[in-house]
Parts: structure tokens; sequence; C-alpha cells
């Protein structure tokens, strides 16, 4: 456990979307960080929270929260000192909680995945600081960590008198559903629908998403792996291009087939979406079983 003041210890913490992958695991690794830490799981399924505050201990609440409802988020956020927002995916979706922690004075971090949400999470600057509200988006896994990569690469190329990097190559590769959830998954979908862009010299380069296939040896346990062109991120470098894949071979070939045949408006729709998640998930939870749940970033 750190060492930390006892005003910092006793702060109460809420997670939306606490039940989620994300959200319990954040959950998790705060109590094991600091166990004074009070934890408000907050998300709309009372019976899946309760299960995740099983888990924690008496330390730990849930609370009824709909991030389409901003007097619940108000209301969740009245007594606590800083909210993580975990709640995905977070394409095409509103601020409504870095709105709701700005007017409440709340201090905000999410696990942000997507570039879009991020220019629009980053709009509110001015807001926070008038505020005197610390605000921090793009904090999560996949690709908060490898955000956090990049400029410390991109740092350390400077403070060595190396100058600037030519290119960042980032490649992602998960088995099976890689231990994520639901809401990574509608991402993946997401993500379909929108271009692939990379920065070859300084230029932007525009394709179609799971396309220009590439093999990357991941190294030992995991070996040569096929990846696709498929994210957008870290466009302030304009240095960085992204691949991803995942096991066994037949999910890349679904989706590549799906953006083949599909119109970019049905990829873009919510409750589209949010069926081929319902439908797929299963199977994907089914192959873990054969595949494993493995990650990696190289």
């Amino acid at each position: 456990h750190i060492r930390l003041p006892e005003s910092v210890r006793k702060s109460r913490v809420l997670i939306v979307g606490g039940a989620g992958v994300a959200g319990r695991n954040t959950a998790a690794a705060l109590t094991k960080f600091c166990p004074d830490l009070h934890i408000v799981i907050a998300g709309r399924n009372r019976e899946k929270g309760g299960r995740v505050v099983a888990t924690l201990g008496d330390n730990s609440e849930f609370a009824q929260v709909d991030i389409e409802d901003v007097n619940s988020l108000h209301a969740a956020m009245t007594d606590v000192d800083v909210v993580v927002h975990a709640a995905g995916p977070f394409e095409y979706a509103d601020c409504n909680v870095l709105e709701a922690a700005i007017q409440t004075k709340t201090a905000y971090i999410d696990v942000c995945d997507h570039e879009g949400y991020s220019r629009r999470a980053k709009s509110y600057k001015n807001k926070a600081m008038a505020a005197g509200v610390p605000a921090i988006t793009n904090g999560g896994f996949n690709p908060g960590v490898s955000n956090l990569m990049a400029a410390m690469l991109v740092d350390d190329a400077k403070s060595e008198s190396r100058g600037r990097p030519e290119k960042l190559r980032f490649n992602y590769f998960t088995a099976g559903s890689g231990g994520t959830g639901p809401g990574v998954l509608g991402t993946t979908f997401y993500l379909m629908a929108d271009e692939a862009v990379t920065y070859h010299k300084g230029a932007k380069v525009k394709s179609k998403p799971y396309t220009d296939m590439l093999n990357t040896d991941f190294g030992e346990g995991i070996g040569k792996k096929e990846r696709w062109q498929v994210l957008t991120r870290f466009l302030e470098y304009r240095i960085s291009v992204l691949r991803f894949g995942t096991a066994p071979f037949f999910p890349n070939w679904t989706l590549s087939a799906m953006i083949k045949i599909l119109p970019t408006e049905i990829l873009k729709n919510k409750n589209i979406v949010q069926m081929l998640v319902q439908l797929s998930y299963p199977m994907i939870r089914a192959v873990d079983v054969i595949s494993g749940e493995n990650a990696s970033i190289k």
C-alpha cells in the first residue's frame, strides 16, 4: 500500500460504468492501492453493480446512474472527490459525465479510446480551468497506456538530443476477447465506420479500416501474428502508424467482410451496433476457452 495523506486516503471515488470490465478492474486496483478509499460503483444495472460491490467489501456502495440522465449524474457527484468515466464505448458519445463533473466541481478522468471523443472532451478545457476542476481524457489501457508510451518516447528522444522521432509504430494483438467486455467490442464495430488515419513523413494518409495486412513478431508466447491498419490515434504527433489483429483468424476475416458489405451508415447506428454486440459477444467469450485471453502491445 502507498502512504498517502489521510485526506486523500479517505477520498470517495465514483466509477461510472463500474460494473463493466474496465470499471470493475479500476475499482479492484484502487481498493488494492488504497483500502481506505470509498468506492462508489455507478451504473444502470443494480444487480451487476451489487456483484462488484460484494467483491470490494464494506468500503463500497452502488449508485443508480444513467449517463444520459443529467440529474442522476449530478446526484451521484454531490459527495465524491473524483469521478472515473469507464462507461464506453466513447464513439459518438456526449460529454455528459465531464460536463456534470465541471458543474459539480468534481475531479474527472476517463478511459476514452476514441480520437473524436477526446477532441470533444478537450474543448472543455477553459470551462474546467475556470471551475478549478482537473480533467484528464484518454486514460485507459488501450490506447491510454500506449498514448503515454508515445509521449514518453517523443520526450525521451528530445531529452537525449536525438531530435524528433520520424515514426511511431504501434502493433496491438488480442486473443479472443483479450479480457475485455462488450463496450470494447462495440468500439471495434464503430472503428469499422471510421477511416484509418496514419502519417507518413508528416503527411496524413487515410485508408479503409482492416486493410493493408502485415505480419508482426510479438515475441515469445505469442509469436508472429497478422495485423490490419484500423486505429486512429496520436494525431498530434503526426508520426504514427497503428495496426491491430486478433486470434483465432476468423474474427479478422469476418470484420473485413463486414466492412466490404455493410454501408458505413449502418456501422454508425448505435442500435445496430448494440445488436451486433449482443449477438457476437457470447460467441467470442466461448472462443476464449480455446484461444485464451491474451493482449499485447509492441
